[in-house]
C-alpha cells in the first residue's frame, strides 16, 4: 500500500518538474525572442541615428560650399571691375599702348582701345561701343575673356573712315558682364586741323 503511495506521489512530482521545466523552457524562449526584438530595434535605432548624422554632415558641407561660393560671389562683384581705358595708335610687343591719345586724326587707319581690368579667375563678357562724332553707333564688339590673374589687359581697334565716320567727340563705352563699366570720349580731328602724336606711353605687361 505504502509502495504505491509512494509510485503516485513520485509520478505526481515527475509531472509537475516536467510541467516546470517546460515552462522555463517556453519562458526562455519568449526571453531570447524579446532581446531579438530589442536588438533589431536597437540596431535599427543605432543605423537611423548614424544615417541622420551622416545627412547632417552633408548637409553641413553644403552649406559650407554654397557659403563660399556666396561669399566668392560677393568678391568677384566687388573686384571685378574696368581699371582704366587709353585710346592709342597701336599696340606694342609687349601688349601695351604705344601712345596714350587725347585726340585723333580722321586720317588715321586704326583707333585702337586698350583696357586694364581688375577680373576674379572665371569667365568674363566684355562689350566695346563706339560711337563718331554725330553720336551715330559705328562699332559694337563683344569678347569673351579668361584671365590667368587679376590684372587683365585686353584691347580691340576700329578701322576710321574718313568717308562715312563724322569727326568731333568720340564716346566709346565699356561693358563688363552685362553692366556699363566706364565711358570715355576722344576728339577725332577733321582733316584739315593739325594733330600731334604723343610720345609712348611706359606700363608694364599685363595678360
Amino acid at each position: 500500500m505504502l509502495k504505491k503511495i509512494f509510485v503516485v506521489i513520485f509520478a505526481a512530482a515527475l509531472s509537475c518538474l516536467l510541467a516546470l521545466m517546460v515552462w522555463l523552457y517556453i519562458e526562455k524562449q519568449k526571453a531570447i525572442a524579446e532581446a531579438v526584438q530589442v536588438k533589431g530595434a536597437r540596431n535599427q535605432l543605432q543605423y537611423k541615428v548614424t544615417t541622420l548624422e551622416k545627412e547632417a554632415k552633408m548637409l553641413q558641407a553644403k552649406m559650407g560650399d554654397l557659403e563660399s561660393q556666396l561669399k566668392k560671389k560677393a568678391e568677384d562683384v566687388v573686384n571685378s571691375t574696368l581699371i582704366g581705358t587709353t585710346f592709342t595708335t597701336g599696340i606694342s610687343e609687349v601688349n601695351i599702348p604705344n601712345n596714350n591719345l587725347q585726340q585723333i586724326s580722321i586720317n588715321e587707319k586704326r583707333l585702337y582701345v586698350f583696357m586694364k581690368w581688375r577680373l576674379s579667375k572665371e569667365d568674363h563678357y566684355y562689350k566695346v561701343k563706339i560711337f563718331d562724332g554725330s553720336e551715330k553707333l559705328v562699332s559694337e564688339v563683344e569678347y569673351k575673356v579668361r584671365p590667368e590673374q587679376p590684372i587683365w589687359n585686353t584691347w580691340i581697334w576700329y578701322s576710321i573712315s574718313k568717308y562715312v565716320d563724322t569727326p568731333g567727340q568720340w564716346k566709346v563705352e565699356v561693358y563688363l558682364d552685362g553692366r556699363k563699366a566706364g565711358e570715355k570720349y576722344l576728339t577725332v580731328l577733321s582733316e584739315s586741323e593739325p594733330n600731334e602724336v604723343p610720345e609712348v606711353v611706359p606700363s608694364e605687361k599685363r595678360g
